[in-house]
């Protein structure tokens, strides 16, 4: 189907800020609530979902720990996965926040 040779499908989100957005919509809050929790504007939270810019590593554990808290989910387990998807991330990737 849309996948080449060898490869599998993927199941979970391709980026870091498709996973910040699955997450958001997931305890159904707006970019304006998770912006209030990790002290940044709704601006930064649409550029980092739309894979415009990265967060900082400071921001980006601010974020974890909004949404782990929300999700009642451990905040390390959440890091791990986010920065599995940073580490994932292309190379060439210009992205910076």
């Amino acid at each position: 189907m849309g996948t080449t040779a060898g490869a599998s499908p993927a199941l979970g989100p391709q980026s870091l800020g498709e996973a910040l957005r699955l997450l958001r919509h997931r305890i159904r809050w707006s970019r304006d609530d998770l912006a209030r929790a990790a002290g940044v504007s709704a601006g930064a939270i649409s550029n980092y979902e739309n894979d415009v810019s990265t967060p900082p590593a400071p921001t980006l554990r601010r974020i974890t720990l909004a949404l782990a808290e929300s999700m009642a989910v451990e905040s390390a387990q959440l890091w791990d996965q986010l920065g599995r998807l940073m580490d994932d991330a292309s190379p060439g990737d210009s992205s910076t926040g």
